[in-house]
């Protein structure tokens, strides 16, 4: 069931407006950046959720995430975002698997500067870090039972990378109205995607937290070999985001249909500083807990 990973450590299918294209043989072109992420960027120090994930209509498994203020590292602010999935419930009668990913992101830009992702499976263990810059991403990589690697993987100019968490803080401050669509470069574990997302209208949704009103995010993700060209031997992703229309902007629903079925992911707990929970009005009506 690596599947539960797709969505819990591997939602970097996932985030700013950069119109990237493809060329007929399909490597990524470089395409300039048409916005700054710096004003794009909705994360908070202590905020916390968890989602609860179901396979098949089973509950499979939990996916936690904690923000936190890290200490600087230069001139930049930055924080440290922590998610940790494992499956629950029936599956994990017949599957183990853990796994973390953890993100230092600069809080000025909303792009990963250090990303450290770590799996547990019946296959052994994994770890690989990330640190990327506008041209270029450092890998370094262990897995159990292979000697470590050390790489470099040139990008193309102009184009933005994030993980799962700095794309979930920039889709929670998407513009609707000024942005439809876009296209990112996303790093996941060893790997590149090239990522396409659209806007849809809102709608109104059932939650463990109650009704709401979410604006639906659908994004399809393809891997890009070495030199950026699209993996013809992988099937393209595609992943539906679901995200509140209100002041909080919760990420309340994801869903991704996969080789093993459908895996779906439901907002259940969210728990912020009171502070911004005084500055976000519109949370009132969400039955979440406060610090």
């Amino acid at each position: 069931m690596g599947r539960l990973r797709l969505v819990g450590l591997s939602l970097a299918m996932l985030a700013p407006a950069c119109a990237s294209t493809f060329s007929a043989k399909n490597k990524v072109a470089s395409s300039p950046s048409s916005a700054s992420s710096a004003d794009l960027v909705r994360i908070s120090p202590q905020e916390s959720f968890v989602w609860s994930v179901r396979w098949r209509g089973m509950r499979s498994g939990e996916i936690r995430t904690q923000v936190e203020a890290a200490p600087a590292r230069g001139p930049r602010p930055t924080v440290v975002v922590r998610s940790q999935v494992g499956a629950k419930g029936f599956l994990s009668l017949f599957v183990r698997r853990q796994g973390k990913l953890i993100t230092r992101m600069d809080r000025r830009t909303g792009l990963p500067v250090e990303v450290r992702d770590e799996s547990m499976s019946p296959r052994g263990w994994s770890v690989t870090r990330a640190s990327c810059s506008p041209h270029l991403c450092r890998f370094a990589s262990a897995q159990e039972g292979e000697a470590p690697r050390n790489w470099v993987q040139p990008l193309p100019g102009g184009r933005m990378i994030h993980d799962l968490h700095s794309a979930l803080a920039w889709l929670r401050a998407w513009d609707a109205e000024r942005v439809r669509q876009a296209s990112f470069l996303s790093v996941r574990g060893r790997r590149l995607y090239t990522v396409r997302v659209e806007s849809h209208r809102s709608q109104r949704i059932r939650t463990p937290m109650g009704p709401r009103i979410a604006q639906l995010f659908e994004l399809r993700g393809a891997r890009l070999t070495p030199d950026l060209r699209i993996d013809p031997t992988q099937k393209p992703s595609t992943l539906r985001l679901w995200i509140s229309v209100d002041d909080a902007r919760l990420p309340l629903r994801f869903e991704a249909e996969t080789r093993l079925g459908k895996v779906e992911a439901e907002l259940t707990e969210y728990r912020a500083p009171r502070s911004d929970l005084r500055q976000w009005a519109s949370l009132a009506p969400i039955s979440s807990s406060a610090r």
